[in-house]
């Protein structure tokens, strides 16, 4: 009986986690894999692939988000979608530790720096537009992107200026800092800019942040669909 209630508490367990559908290296998953992290919340990874098998648009994912986007979070009963959405869902619900500032000024500093990332890089990077671009323009991609990454960065940079510490706003990770650093990995890696002699300060800020634990296992590489060679 004893051996029969730990089995039934560990599959309840198991199905109240939250469900993560994202993709090991989409920035929007990344973001919200590292909210999860800095919050303790453990949470099933189901793998969608976005690129080569376009999982994305078939139809039991898009019962759970009809954009045909990752990520998509299942928790409490619901599929939310937008990795702002869920990153601030969760941190409305899961106060612990606050990810926004309660000083009003460096509160606002850090969903600017959000935006700058959220609305005015990503989404002009992400695949479907760099496809689009591609097949209907004469335009390369891949410049295409740098153009909006590096004014975004300009952006961000300028900023935070007056409120960097050792991290993006202040001494304490914010959700800032969960924003940018998967946008400068993206920078760096995907679309060859030099964050370290364009960005230096940016730079410095993802340096502290890759010795983070939490950062760390939420890292493209760490991820279970991440290609094995």
């Amino acid at each position: 009986i004893i051996k029969a209630t730990i089995i039934t508490s560990i599959l309840q367990s198991e199905m109240s986690l939250p469900i993560l559908y994202n993709f090991y290296t989409s920035s929007c998953s990344f973001r919200v894999r590292i909210v999860l992290n800095l919050k303790k919340l453990p949470y099933k990874y189901v793998p969608v692939d976005i690129i080569k098998a376009r999982q994305q648009t078939e139809d039991e994912f898009t019962a759970k988000n009809p954009n045909q986007k990752v990520p998509t979070l299942h928790i409490h009963g619901m599929d939310i979608s937008e990795s702002k959405v869920i990153c601030d869902y969760l941190d409305r619900t899961f106060p612990q530790p606050p990810l926004y500032p309660a000083e009003p000024v460096l509160n606002v500093r850090t969903h600017e720096v959000c935006e700058y990332v959220n609305s005015s890089i990503q989404p002009l990077q992400n695949v479907a537009v760099l496809r689009k671009v591609k097949k209907e323009g004469d335009l390369d991609p891949v410049k295409w992107a740098q153009f909006f990454i590096r004014k975004g960065l300009t952006a961000i940079s300028s900023r935070i200026r007056p409120h960097r510490g050792e991290f993006t706003i202040g001494d304490q990770i914010t959700m800032a800092d969960a924003f940018l650093f998967p946008q400068l990995g993206h920078a760096r890696n995907r679309f060859e800019i030099d964050v370290d002699k364009e960005f230096p300060d940016l730079a410095e800020i993802e340096r502290v942040l890759s010795q983070d634990p939490d950062f760390i296992a939420a890292m493209p590489k760490n991820q279970p669909d991440f290609p094995k060679a």
